[in-house]
Order: C-alpha cells, then sequence, then structure tokens
C-alpha cells in the first residue's frame, strides 16, 4: 500500500494508478489498488466524499469488465446514491454511474430495474444536455432495448424511433449507431407484426451498412442474407420467416449486446474508459451503451 500525507491526499495515489492499470487492461492490479483508493478515502474523507465516490465507481468498472456483475452492481449503486445525494440526480456524474449500474443490471438480465435507471439517466441527460446529444439518444437506445426485452414492444418501438431519429438528425443516416437503432426497431416492429414498415426500415438499414462498411463486410452480408429471408414468400401470403428473422435476429442483438452487451452501448462505454487521465470518473462521449 503506498503511504498517505494527509487527510486530504488519502487514496488520491491508489487511484490515480489504478485508473492507468485499468487503461493498460491489468484489471486484477487495478481492482486492487481501487480497492485500496476507495476504503481509504472512505475512512478518511468519509463515504459521501467526492474522491470515495471516485474511487467507487472505477472499482465498480474494474469489476464489470471482469464480469464480477454482484460486486459491480453493488459498487455502481454505492456511488449513484452517494452522488445523488451529494451532487443531485441530474449531475452527468450521477447519470454516468446509473447508465453504468443499469448496463451492470442488464448483464444479468435485471430488466425492470434496468429499465428505470436507463428512464432516470435518458430523463436527466435530456433536461441537462438536449434531446439530440448523444448521451441522451444512448440512454433512449438501451431503455428502449430493456423494454423490449420486457415484451413491452410498444413502448420499445416509441423509443427506438426517437433514438433512430435523433442518431439520423445527429451523426447521419449511414452511421453505425443509426444504423444499430434502425435494427432493433426493425426488430421491434416484426415483434408486432408490422412487416412492411420493418421491411422498409430494415432495407434502409442493410443499404446503409453496404455503403458504410463495404458488400464483403459480415455485418453487410449478415444483413443482406436476413433481408432476403425476411421476403422470401411463404404460404398463405406472408411476407417473412418470422422463425429465421428470429434467429437472425436474435444472433445479431446477443453480439450487439455483448453496454455492453450491445455494440453501440460498447463502443459509447468503450469510450468512458479512454477518459483522460485527469478526469475523476469515466466520462460519456458517449455512445454508455447505457
Amino acid at each position: 500500500m503506498l503511504p498517505f500525507r494527509n487527510s486530504r491526499s488519502a487514496g488520491r495515489e491508489e487511484r490515480k494508478l489504478g485508473r492507468t492499470l485499468y487503461r493498460q487492461q491489468k484489471h486484477q492490479e487495478a481492482e486492487d489498488m481501487l480497492r485500496q483508493a476507495a476504503q481509504a478515502c472512505g475512512k478518511t474523507l468519509g463515504e459521501d466524499h467526492s474522491d470515495t465516490l471516485d474511487s467507487k465507481h472505477w472499482l465498480a468498472y474494474t469489476f464489470r469488465i471482469q464480469q464480477k456483475y454482484r460486486e459491480a452492481e453493488e459498487m455502481f449503486r454505492q456511488a449513484a446514491q452517494g452522488r445523488e445525494k451529494t451532487l443531485g440526480e441530474d449531475h452527468s456524474d450521477t447519470l454516468d454511474t446509473k447508465c453504468w449500474l443499469a448496463d451492470t443490471l442488464c448483464e444479468q438480465q435485471k430488466y425492470q430495474e434496468a429499465e428505470e435507471m436507463f428512464r432516470q439517466a435518458a430523463q436527466g441527460r435530456e433536461k441537462t444536455l438536449g434531446e439530440d446529444h448523444s448521451d441522451t439518444l444512448n440512454s433512449k437506445h438501451w431503455l428502449a432495448y430493456t423494454l423490449y426485452k420486457q415484451q413491452k414492444h410498444q413502448e420499445a418501438e416509441e423509443m427506438f424511433r426517437q433514438a433512430v431519429q435523433g442518431r439520423e438528425k445527429t451523426l447521419g443516416e449511414d452511421h453505425s449507431d443509426t444504423l444499430n437503432s434502425k435494427h432493433q426497431l426493425v426488430y421491434t416492429l416484426y415483434r408486432q407484426q408490422k412487416y412492411r414498415e420493418a421491411e422498409e426500415m430494415f432495407r434502409q438499414a442493410a443499404q446503409g451498412r453496404e455503403k458504410a462498411l463495404g458488400e464483403g463486410h459480415s455485418n453487410t452480408l449478415n444483413s443482406n442474407r436476413l433481408l432476403q429471408e425476411v421476403l422470401r414468400p411463404k404460404p398463405g401470403g406472408q411476407i417473412t420467416s418470422f422463425k429465421i428473422a428470429h434467429s437472425s435476429f436474435s444472433t445479431y442483438a446477443t453480439a450487439y449486446n455483448s453496454p455492453s452487451s450491445y455494440a453501440t452501448a460498447r463502443s459509447t462505454l468503450s469510450s468512458y474508459a479512454t477518459a483522460s487521465a485527469g478526469s475523476l470518473s469515466p466520462k460519456s462521449n458517449p455512445s454508455t451503451q447505457m
């Protein structure tokens, strides 16, 4: 353990070193150092001090990256509660931690509670950052995902639509985040048997991927293959083989989900980790997930 000079510096060096180790992907060593930082700060500065909460937030992230989801959930919960108490429910640090907590809950399939956390994050970010900010749209995307996983398809559709429209406006039609939201919207539309609208949205997503990624990219090939399956005639006049579509989309959603389980969130939440060494907590580009 590193020596402490005084109460103000308690845990500071451990926290700094822990973040450095994390960025070097030395996650177990980072966990050990950040645990020391959290304990030292809590003892000398108090459990609700910003340094203590920052240490807990980073410690929780090292748990999550090692798939220690129960430990990560507990530590994110402590950090979220402490930040809400000391900084307020709409502070950016509070909302960041709530997104990470929601992401960790999703990893454990605790979708109802994850929905509530993502909803708080989406509402808080829309209030403080605006409805078209990337953080707001990311929160809405993953709120929609949790609604979908609970078979709340109509609510999920509305939230995915907001994410698609916002991302088209701010990122462009062919951005990967926009296309990911479109794919998830397609899946939600199919669940409600809105086949014609789903077909049109899917065409847009498949064409966008071909334009952005190229004809030979695996995501483009998967999209085009699935589109052909969707358009294949069926007995009785139905335009889609839902069994095939469901299987293919499930494969996509699993890969996409793995905030952070999912591709957008993965890129979003990953950006937290590349925050500058001087920042006190992982900051979102974002596009967490979550």
